[in-house]
């Protein structure tokens, strides 16, 4: 379906340049899935591309459910919140109040606040031993999943350093079930998704068959496979939600609407961190905050991915606006989807992908450029396969390389422009990679 709607005082929405980009975005990169904008809860544009299932060629449907991945954590957080307003938690409380087993000092100093912020100090997932080896495809049970978090080294003291951590979202879903004695799926229904009506919005928990769940793909080359298993036990409340796109864009339209407190959702809309891998952008509780300027609008987002799932969530405060867009492939970029439909709302000519050439190199010269490259607490791993180049970022899939020179190369799945440093003997010293306009550099470990 496709719906075009003006409010008072808001220019026409060029709904033909939107699907136009996004058919475009079908051909080239492989999106698959649903589109949605919403202004005071009015559809301006709803779209379904691709297949919900390949295997019978099902079309996507703009009803179909989605796995959201990281966009639980703001759920996580509006829950956590509720509790404190409740009196059953306390911002500054420590952790070690709800796990008597710590014994470490440092870590029963980390607070509820931090955990919201990302300033605990506790690792992302791959700080987990033998995590994507082993652990995020094993369904283990909650004392597992604790002491493995709790096995893991700081990488700064509480309050410190701000850092992206799902375990810290999986330790306030796990003291939410204690002060409250109920289950974490029970409390996202009781708290959230029965008193909104979201009826297609729950806890992922890989056993049960969720109704219009669409099939998770993902891409590996130029080739389309079945996502890869991966376990939800170690994500909950940092990334076992589902949701459709309609349930979404309800659930942000609930924070501007009067349906929570004031001074709750005041809080969720807090600033309180900067996180290096987001773009600089700053974090409140559960949501990043964009500042906007230079045309663009003051915006609190949140993406989500992991196998068979890319997706982003955005809230416009000052216009009451909300845009959604759900993927059953890994890895779509949709943060930069996401700027180039900012591009076209705004009257600009969409972003459509660049062209490039593919050039052929020999194993030798793509076995000298595989390695480690980091930079600003990221880590890219670089690697050589069948005479292909493909690149992964942390514990994000792998994405294919396409060699546009001797060292130059585009990632088309991420949107991604590598090009490879060299000293003056020819040794390989780092990479330069440019996504959005916006160039990192990376040095070879």
């Amino acid at each position: 379906m496709l719906v075009g709607l003006t409010g008072v005082g808001q220019p026409a929405m060029d709904t033909a340049a939107i699907h136009t980009y996004f058919s475009t975005q079908q051909e080239q990169i492989g999106f698959s899935g649903v589109v949605r904008i919403t202004r005071r809860g009015d559809a301006l544009y709803e779209r379904a591309y691709g297949l919900a299932s390949h295997e019978l060629g099902t079309p996507m449907k703009t009803t179909d459910v989605f796995r959201i991945a990281s966009i639980s954590k703001p759920f996580t957080a509006m829950l956590t919140l509720l509790a404190c307003k409740e009196g059953l938690l306390r911002e500054d409380d420590s952790i070690g109040r709800f796990y008597p087993q710590l014994t470490d000092s440092v870590w029963r100093g980390i607070t509820v606040r931090q955990l919201l912020t990302h300033r605990s100090g506790i690792p992302h997932n791959d700080g987990i031993a033998d995590y994507w080896r082993e652990k995020a495809f094993l369904p283990l049970d909650r004392e597992r999943c604790v002491s493995e978090i709790f096995a893991m080294e700081l990488g700064s003291s509480p309050g410190e350093k701000s850092h992206y951590s799902s375990p810290g979202y999986f330790l306030l879903a796990d003291i939410l079930e204690q002060v409250y004695n109920q289950s974490y799926a029970a409390l996202v229904s009781e708290k959230i998704t029965v008193p909104l009506a979201l009826g297609s919005t729950g806890v992922y928990d890989g056993r049960a068959i969720v109704p219009g769940m669409v099939t998770g793909y993902h891409q590996l080359g130029n080739r389309l496979m079945l996502a890869p298993h991966r376990d939800p036990s170690l994500m909950k409340g940092s990334g076992n939600l589902y949701a459709s796109a309609g349930d979404l864009t309800d659930w942000l339209s609930s924070l501007g609407n009067g349906r929570w407190p004031e001074d709750v959702v005041s809080k969720l809309f807090d600033v309180r961190s900067t996180i290096p891998m987001a773009n600089a952008d700053r974090y409140g509780y559960g949501f990043y905050y964009r500042q906007g300027g230079d045309g663009q609008k003051p915006a609190w987002y949140h993406g989500g991915g992991t196998f068979g799932c890319s997706a982003i969530a955005v809230w416009y405060p000052e216009d009451q606006t909300s845009i959604v867009l759900l993927s059953n492939v890994s890895v779509i970029p949709v943060n930069r989807l996401w700027a180039d439909l900012e591009n076209i709302l705004n009257g600009s000519t969409p972003n459509l992908p660049r062209q490039y050439s593919n050039a052929q190199l020999t194993d030798s010269a793509l076995n000298r450029l595989a390695g480690t490259y980091t930079a600003q607490g990221m880590e890219l791993s670089v690697v050589a396969h069948q005479g292909q180049l493909y690149a992964k970022l942390g514990g994000n899939p792998l994405f294919e390389l396409k060699a546009t020179g001797t060292r130059a190369f585009f990632g088309p799945k991420a949107g991604v422009y590598v090009t490879f440093q060299v000293d003056s003997l020819g040794n390989i010293t780092g990479l330069i990679a440019e996504r959005d306009g916006k160039p990192v550099t990376f040095e070879r470990k």
